[in-house]
C-alpha cells in the first residue's frame, strides 16, 4: 500500500499549490469540505484527499468502499461561473472530465448518466456533486490500484490495474483529472450543448432497457439519450418521458 505523495502532485498541478488537505483517514471528503465551508476555512480551489474513507458515500446514499491507498478518493471545492439552478450539470461535466483522461490511458471508459464510470460493463467509479452555501464540492471516488473487491461487488467492479494489467501513478492521474474537470466544467454554461454531445459518444445507457426508481416508484422503458439540459430521455409505455433525477438505475438485458 503506497501513500499518497502530496509533494509530487502539487509540483505537477502548481494551481493546487498550498490548497490541499490530505488525510490519511476520514469519515468522507466530501463532510470535510463541507465542514471547512460552513466554518469559513474552504474557499473554491481546495482540495481534499483521502487514502481512506470510512464513510464514503455515493449518490442516494449508497455505500461506496475502496481498499486504503488503492484508490482515489478527493473532493474539489469550485465556484462555477454559471447560475446555482445549473450547478447540477456538473455531474455529467466531471465524469466526462474523467472518462477523457481515461480514454487517453487507453480505456474505453463510459459514462452511466448522471455519475458512474464505467469500463467493460462494470463500475470502476462514481462522483457526487453536493451544494455548500455558495460553493459547490465535486466529490470522486475512483479504483484505481484495488487488487481484490469485497465479494459483494466483486463481480459488478473494477479498477485500472485490473484493466490495464498494472498498477497506476495516482498523483499524476489525480493531477490529470483536475485539470480536466476545471477544462470540461467550463462548458457547463452557454457550451453545454458541446457537453452533451460529447456525453453522448462515451453515453453506457444509450438505446438500453432500464428500470429505475424515480420519485419513489419503477420506471422502465428504453433510453434514448440526454435532452439540452442533460435530463434522461426514455420511451415507455405510454410515450416518451424526460427524467431529471433517477436512482437504482439497472439495464434490462436478456441473460
Amino acid at each position: 500500500m503506497m501513500k499518497f505523495d502530496q509533494q509530487a502532485f502539487e509540483e505537477l498541478t502548481p494551481q493546487c499549490r498550498g490548497k490541499v488537505v490530505y488525510h490519511d483517514v476520514v469519515e468522507s471528503t466530501n463532510d470535510e469540505a463541507r465542514k471547512d465551508i460552513i466554518s469559513g476555512k474552504c474557499s473554491s480551489g481546495n482540495l481534499y484527499i483521502a487514502g481512506y474513507q470510512t464513510s464514503g458515500r455515493g449518490r442516494g446514499g449508497n455505500r461506496w468502499v475502496c481498499p486504503e491507498g488503492e484508490g482515489l478518493l478527493f473532493s474539489l471545492v469550485i465556484d462555477p461561473d454559471v447560475a446555482p439552478a445549473l450547478w447540477y450539470r456538473m455531474s455529467l461535466a466531471a465524469g466526462l472530465a474523467i472518462v477523457d483522461v481515461l480514454r487517453d490511458l487507453g480505456i474505453e471508459a463510459k459514462l452511466k448518466w448522471p455519475n458512474d464510470i464505467y469500463v467493460n460493463d462494470k463500475k470502476l467509479g462514481g462522483i457526487l456533486i453536493e451544494k455548500v452555501d455558495d460553493l459547490l464540492i465535486v466529490g470522486v471516488g475512483l479504483n484505481v490500484n484495488v487488487r481484490e473487491f469485497p465479494s459483494e461487488v466483486a463481480e459488478r467492479a473494477t479498477s485500472l490495474s485490473a484493466v490495464l494489467g498494472e498498477n497506476v501513478n495516482r498523483e499524476v492521474l489525480l493531477s490529470e483529472i483536475v485539470c480536466s474537470i476545471y477544462k470540461n466544467g467550463s462548458l457547463i454554461g452557454g457550451n453545454f450543448g458541446r457537453l452533451i454531445e460529447r456525453v453522448m459518444e462515451c453515453f453506457y445507457l444509450k438505446n438500453e432497457r432500464v428500470s429505475m426508481i424515480v420519485n419513489g416508484e419503477t420506471v422502465m422503458g428504453q433510453v434514448l439519450g440526454m435532452s439540452e439540459n442533460g435530463y434522461l430521455m426514455m420511451k415507455k409505455e405510454g410515450g416518451f418521458v424526460e427524467i431529471n433525477q433517477a436512482s437504482e438505475i439497472k439495464i434490462l438485458r436478456l441473460s
